[in-house]
This record gives structure tokens, sequence and C-alpha cells, in this order.
């Protein structure tokens, strides 16, 4: 079943990959860099009292699938598959895609508004009226959709970009603490009715949670600051709370991390995660979402790819 995949998702892409989380201290390190090691996963905080999510589930969205819905559940994907589109839910981490067609109806009309204000606060809306809890909700982020150019004779004439869709992207927090692995985007058409939406919003141990507010304590803290900016490299320091992606077919886990912003000579500016001792650790994955390619292939397809691991 062909859909329109890679065209709807690479703004939401772009935007996700661009925000990790809030910087609570970008104060350069005064520390040495520590000596190179090799840094494994942590055991994940899965275990005790839990801080709640949400799963957005195809009862409780305004997507329209269509006639001749078919249900299909394989490698660890469940799929509604109507004419008009597919909704995906992920049976192990919990996330939830819909995305319709190439032929569909609606990939015809156009955005439900003129303005990205507008379009943001209709989804803010429609996510809380679904569950997401209000409390966790830090902002909200526009990625757009455009056609725009000039032409290859002329050197000096463009046109100007016409917008033709919005992307509104929910942020997370938990008590004060980023959270970016989470998200919730949608886009709208001027009937009302969802283009595409999608959602990865787990519930997370307390535990990391508490762990995580401790490390921000920390940086507030002159001489419990200087100490762990001796243990880290020199670059913007954030604590964060990192979280299964939603590309990995594993059940939620999650860690509380000092995210340290670097960049060399033969990388490009990328983040490396360290525990509340200090000890540099690796997620699960390492990229805060998958390629499209990736998506097409196991949101849309009848016959799925095996999820990988993404790494830098």
């Amino acid at each position: 079943m062909a859909t329109n995949m890679k065209h709807l998702l690479a703004p939401v892409a772009f935007s996700l990959l661009a925000s990790c989380g809030q910087v609570t201290d970008s104060k350069p390190s005064q520390g040495t860099t520590p000596a190179a090691t090799t840094p494994s996963t942590p055991a994940p905080v899965s275990q005790g009292p839990m801080v709640r999510g949400y799963a957005h589930q195809k009862e409780a969205s305004l997507f329209r699938l269509g006639s001749g819905v078919t249900y299909l559940s394989k490698q660890n994907l469940s799929r509604s598959i109507g004419s008009e589109g597919v909704f995906v839910v992920h049976e192990l981490n919990g996330m939830s895609m819909a995305v319709p067609n190439a032929s569909a109806h609606v990939l015809t009309l156009p955005s439900m508004f003129d303005n990205a204000e507008a379009h943001n606060q209709h989804t803010l809306t429609y996510f809380q009226n679904a569950g997401i809890p209000k409390d966790q909700i830090s902002g909200v982020e526009t990625s757009y959709e455009g056609v725009g150019g000039g032409s290859l004779n002329e050197v000096h004439e463009t046109n100007a970009p016409i917008m033709t869709a919005h992307y509104s992207i929910l942020r997370r927090s938990i008590d004060g603490i980023p959270v970016p692995d989470s998200f919730a985007f949608a886009r709208f058409a001027n009937d009302g009715s969802i283009v595409t939406e999608g959602v990865h919003w787990p519930a997370v141990p307390q535990k990391a949670v508490d762990e995580a507010k401790l490390m921000a304590t920390a940086m507030k803290d002159p001489q419990q600051a200087s100490a762990m900016r001796a243990k880290l490299p020199a670059g913007q320091v954030q604590v964060s709370i990192r979280h299964t992606s939603f590309v990995e077919s594993l059940k939620t886990s999650a860690y509380a991390s000092y995210e340290v912003m670097v960049s060399d000579k033969t990388t490009a500016v990328h983040h490396r995660h360290f525990d509340l001792n200090g000890a540099e650790f690796k997620l699960t994955e390492q990229a805060a979402v998958a390629p499209a390619s990736f998506l097409q292939k196991s949101v849309a397809s009848a016959e799925p790819a095996e999820p990988a691991v993404f790494s830098p």
C-alpha cells in the first residue's frame, strides 16, 4: 500500500532531531576531558512506581482510515489499514502513528489554519482532550511544509515560498526536567481531520525522575557543580530524562542523564551521556528519530523491515 511517508514526516523529523531538551546550564566545563573509555548501556530504571504517560489509540484519533479496514499484527507492529491510510501501534514501546496513503483525499485539502499559532493551539487542545497530562507539556513547536524556488536561467529571480502545511509538535518535561525522546505531533486539514500524527509518550519510572532532579540540584550548587564538571568533557551541560526511542522494538526503559553537547574535528555536534556519578553511558539507540526510509518500510508496508539500531 503506497504512502507519502517520506514527504510527510521530513519536517517533523528535522524538528525532532534539532531539539534534544532544554539546556539547563550552558556554561562550558572547566574540567579536563576524561580519559577515553568505552561507555556501556547502564541497567535501565524500569521498576517501582511510574510517572504516567499516554498511549494514543485510533479510537481517540481524528485520522480517517477510510473503508475496508483490515488489521495486521506483525513484528511488534499492530496496524489498522484502510482505503485512506494506516494507523499503527508499536506493541512493545507504545508508539503510535497515522499515515495517509499517497492517494488519500486528505492530502488534497489545505491546512486547517493559515498561521502556526492557531494550529499549535488546536493541536495542544486535541492532545490534552485525548489524555496527554497537561502538566507534562513543556511547549509546542512548529515545523512547516512549503513550496518555492527560483529560475535556473535568472540568477536573481525567485518565488516567495508558499506555506502548504503546519506540523505542531508537543514537547515533554516532568517536574521541569526535559524528556526529549517523548513527542506528540499532528497536522490538521481544513475539514478538521488529521492528515498525519504520531505519539510516543511512555510512562517513566519515578526513580529516573528522582535521579534527574538530584542531578539538576547538584548543577545549581557551585561546589557540587564544579566537582561534576571535572568529570565531564567541555561543552554545554543539561540534565534530561532519556527513554527508549520509538524506533526500538523494546519495552520502554529510562535513564537520568547529564547531556554534554560536544564537537570535534571528525564529528558533528552531538550529545554524550553521563550518569549520576559522572560515568559515561550509551543509550539503547543514538538517534532521536529514524530515517524516513525506515518509517516508510516499518509503518506503512505490509511487509515491514526489521527495526534497526541507529548509530551516529
